[in-house]
């Protein structure tokens, strides 16, 4: 919903070196490398926050790297 917006906490992963050398080499700007490359995270998957602990310990304990990198807050106008 519109009243609504991701919080994403970046140290919440390690970023690959990769993302570092081509930020620097393009010169691209922090927020486009956000909004335009991954930095490391594959997908994110919105869940209930009562529910997210189980569900990424879940993820985790299979083929997927999974941790809780953020919430979602009232949106600023």
């Amino acid at each position: 919903p519109a009243e609504l917006a991701p919080r994403i906490d970046y140290e919440s992963w390690r970023r690959p070196e990769l993302f570092d050398w081509l930020a620097e080499a393009g010169g691209v700007a922090e927020e486009e490398m956000r909004r335009t490359f991954n930095c490391g995270v594959g997908m994110i998957v919105s869940v209930d926050a009562e529910e997210a602990e189980d569900i990424a310990r879940r993820l985790d304990s299979g083929d997927v790297s999974a941790w809780i990198c953020g919430d979602v807050v009232e949106a600023q106008a």
